[in-house]
């Protein structure tokens, strides 16, 4: 269904350069980011290793592995600072 939204300059931009980068048309970006916020409204993170679970470990290296295992070492650090849940780290 159409829909008509007015967005400032600097959000237009910023709009555009998102779906640039992730080859998306506008509409699709658009459509993402209702959806998270959605979920984040009705759903919020309960700490901060639940808000950063999505992304931890989530970029690509080029094929130097430099994130392999991250979640896991972030998950602990954050836990050890007694920020997050406790659980026992997966055996390597």
């Amino acid at each position: 269904m159409p829909t008509s939204v007015r967005l400032d300059p600097e959000t237009q931009s910023e709009l555009e350069r998102i779906a640039r980068i992730r080859e998306l048309s506008k509409s699709d970006v658009l459509r993402e980011a209702i959806h998270a916020y959605g979920a984040m409204i009705v759903s919020p993170p309960k700490n901060l290793a639940e808000a950063m679970a999505p992304w931890i470990g989530s970029l690509d290296s080029g094929g130097a592995r430099l994130t392999e295992h991250s979640r896991e070492k972030i998950l602990a650090a954050i836990r050890k600072r007694g920020k997050g849940p406790a659980r026992p780290e997966k055996s390597r």
